[in-house]
Parts: structure tokens; sequence; C-alpha cells
């Protein structure tokens, strides 16, 4: 399987999941804080 399929089949399956609150429910929550992730991004793009 090529990488661009690969890449359009997962973003139809995470697509699906975002409109239908049902199976986006079900996903675990891992108890990452979103400020969390938004400071990480951060952090890794000031790196040269």
């Amino acid at each position: 399987m090529s990488v661009n399929a690969f890449a359009v089949r997962e973003l139809a399956e995470t697509s699906r999941r975002a409109d239908n609150p049902g199976l986006l429910a079900s996903l675990p929550h891992l108890g990452v804080s979103v400020p969390g992730i938004v400071a990480d991004l951060d952090a890794t793009r000031a790196e040269p």
C-alpha cells in the first residue's frame, strides 16, 4: 500500500469518527491537557 493510499484511508476513518458523536465518545480519555499539547507544539517549533 502506498503512503498516499494509507493517508487517505486514515483521513477517511478519522472523518467518519468525527462525524459520529457515539464513536468519538467511545474513544478513551487519555487525560492530556490541551494547553500542554499547545505548549509542546510551541516548544518544538521554537527548536532550530
